[in-house]
């Protein structure tokens, strides 16, 4: 697991996510998704109603990062 916050472009170890209900169910859909449909590439984003705030989540084959930005695959590689 990585988790990346693009705005300050710092790895983190933790995060804590506040989700209204259909939002929970929107990223267990979302979830569902690229687990029965798995590429070594492949994302979702989920948003608030708003817009205003975004989860994107992002399946990985590590032997095969290609699709990646430059960036992700550093973090990645090296949680950095």
């Amino acid at each position: 697991m990585r988790i990346l916050d693009y705005d300050s472009d710092t790895a983190l170890k933790n995060v804590t996510l506040f989700l209204a209900l259909n939002e929970a169910k929107e990223l267990k859909d979302a979830l569902e998704y690229l687990m029965s449909d798995f590429q070594s590439f492949n994302h979702a984003h989920i948003t608030d109603a708003e817009y205003v705030h975004e989860i994107t989540i992002a399946t990985h084959d590590e032997t095969d990062i290609d699709g990646f930005s430059e960036r992700a695959k550093k973090i990645i590689q090296e949680d950095k």
